[in-house]
């Protein structure tokens, strides 16, 4: 019976540590409120912060759902409806679990720096040609998805080497016209 009641501690804790980090208090005074989730780079390269992935539902072992596995990727899709989130690590290594955000603001690489498009306080963005990089949100199709909003857009060289990397409420469920 002891060792039953052991076997049955360890396996609870160990569904804790790969459940997705929602928080269940928010100290707002001391950071933002970010929702996370652990996932699996199937991408073939290391992901650096800031990255967005889509779901890498083409995998064979992703496929079938009784596989359940979080496989993530790059695409060069725009506004891909298999948008997953932002990898939150300093770098998520090919082949191995890591973090993304699934809600929340976070700092995110773009195809709007340099000239090449604006992003305002408000505007929908999703994913753009540019593997890994958001872009303005184009609507372009029946199967289109948003990955949230824009907040600010903002200069921080420790992503980016100073590129513009505009703040962004990840929220893969907001719908936009």
């Amino acid at each position: 019976m002891k060792n039953l009641l052991v076997v049955l501690a360890i396996l609870s804790f160990t569904g804790i540590a790969y459940g997705a980090g929602i928080p269940t208090a928010v100290d707002p005074q001391n950071g933002p409120e970010v929702w996370t989730q652990e996932v699996f780079n199937d991408s073939g390269s290391t992901l650096s912060s800031g990255t967005v992935v889509i779901w890498d539902y083409t995998d064979t072992d992703m496929s079938a759902i009784s596989s359940r596995k979080m496989y993530v990727t790059t695409t060069t899709t725009v506004d891909d409806i298999a948008v997953a989130g932002v990898i939150v690590d300093d770098s998520l290594i090919n082949q191995e679990v890591g973090t993304i955000a699934i809600y929340g603001p976070v700092k995110v690489r773009s195809t709007m720096s340099g000239g090449s498009g604006t992003c305002t306080a408000g505007a929908g963005v999703g994913t753009s040609a540019t593997a890994g990089k958001i872009g303005l949100y184009a609507n372009t199709g029946a199967d289109d998805a948003t990955l949230g909003f824009s907040i600010v857009a903002t200069s921080d060289p420790t992503l980016g080497g100073g590129n513009d990397l505009p703040i962004i409420f990840v929220n893969p469920s907001l719908q936009l016209d």
